[in-house]
């Protein structure tokens, strides 16, 4: 996965899982098993540390349900983010409502 996702040049992976429900009457099977989590967090690992994020989904009878998102801290670097946000967006709720009335209004 690593080696397509860098040779398209793509910064994200999202895999897709079918978890077949014949009665859906008596069973769920919307949620992740114990192995999809230790597997999506194997993928995460390795994938991350390329700088590539990883969703994961499990389909029953044609929905989709995300259930695991990771994404790479060298996509997004998440301190930098916070502190750019914070700078921009200031600290008061005031602050952060006016810049909500900017988004929306200053078309």
């Amino acid at each position: 996965m690593v080696k397509i996702a860098k040779q398209e040049n793509y910064t994200s992976v999202l895999i897709f899982h079918n978890h077949p429900n014949s009665h859906p009457n008596y069973y769920d099977c919307t949620k992740p098993s114990k192995q999809d989590i230790k597997s999506a967090n194997s993928f995460a690992k390795i994938l991350n540390s390329n700088g590539i994020n990883l969703v994961e989904f499990v389909c029953e009878r044609g929905k989709h349900y995300e259930f695991f998102l990771s994404p790479s801290n060298k996509f997004l670097p998440l301190t930098e983010f916070i502190k750019t946000i914070e700078k921009v967006n200031g600290k008061s709720k005031l602050k952060n409502l006016f810049l909500h009335f900017e988004r929306i209004f200053s078309k």
